[in-house]
């Protein structure tokens, strides 16, 4: 008979009363943190997005990301308490802390790459390696900086498709938007027998440009032959150091002027 006298303390009113009393209780707590959580997020923009960007203490890029990543760290804070709000109330006190303990623990060793994830995630809001809208290599894997959260990154690639990178994962964080400079050499293959007309012209015109282009460049580009060999044709290289973000507008502008002025001097160009 002990199994009936369970059944019917179970459904007993007063149980039952207690349960449901409860299980409202659960749902006030869920519903109060996603409040909470939707409210955080909305105080994050307003912080970032709003006033620190308007008094232009904090550039765009980095105020969407520092939006996003607080977000998910205040969302975090307030769904554990949540977690633990709710185990209180089928727990007692005196077996709810230890009980914690040896769910931290066990959550830890199984699940140690999602907390590496989220550690390093907050490390993120004080390092800032890189922000939303900015071109990186992560992990090989080239693309722009569409979305950040406080697990993951979400990286679109030159090829279009999406990745999902973990902070866990990450080891070398390549940035092509915070460079110094960006590249714009040119290659000019020519005939050996025209070189010794060819490298005056080209050496002038390096000086030229750097005078002339308006700023893009950051020094004077510099005429070099990377393979050192000569024979029927040989490769010139002009190095160019463009301003950020100005390497394709320079190279293009390169290419055109080599062509013209070795058209102009009857040195013919070689594919």
């Amino acid at each position: 008979m002990l199994f009936p006298s369970r059944v019917e303390r179970l459904f007993a009113p007063d149980s039952i009363d207690h349960l449901f009393g409860k299980l409202l209780l659960v749902f006030v707590v869920s519903l109060i943190a996603l409040i909470l959580a939707w409210q955080g997020k909305r105080m994050a923009w307003h912080l970032f997005s709003g006033t620190l960007q308007e008094r232009r203490l904090i550039s765009p890029a980095r105020a969407r990301t520092m939006q996003a990543l607080l977000a998910s760290l205040w969302a975090f804070i307030v769904y554990t308490m949540a977690v633990v709000i709710i185990l209180g109330l089928f727990i007692p006190a005196t077996a709810l802390f230890p009980t914690l303990g040896l769910f931290s623990a066990a959550f830890g060793l199984g699940a140690r790459p999602l907390v590496s994830d989220y550690l390093t995630g907050i490390t993120l809001i004080f390092e800032y390696p890189f922000a939303v809208g900015d071109k990186v290599e992560l992990n090989g894997i080239q693309g722009t900086v569409e979305a950040v959260n406080l697990r993951t990154t979400s990286l679109r690639s030159t090829t279009g498709e999406l990745y999902i990178v973990p902070y866990g994962d990450i080891r070398v964080i390549r940035n092509f938007s915070r460079g110094a400079f960006s590249i714009a050499s040119i290659h000019v293959t020519i005939p050996t027998r025209d070189l010794d007309r060819a490298l005056p012209i080209v050496e002038a015109l390096a000086e030229h440009v750097h005078q002339h282009l308006d700023g893009q460049l950051v020094e004077i580009p510099q005429l070099v032959s990377e393979s050192g060999e000569l024979g029927g044709t040989t490769t010139l290289t002009l190095v160019a150091k463009a301003r950020f973000n100005q390497g394709v507008k320079v190279r293009r502008r390169l290419l055109e002027l080599v062509s013209e002025r070795l058209e102009g001097a009857g040195i013919a160009e070689l594919a």
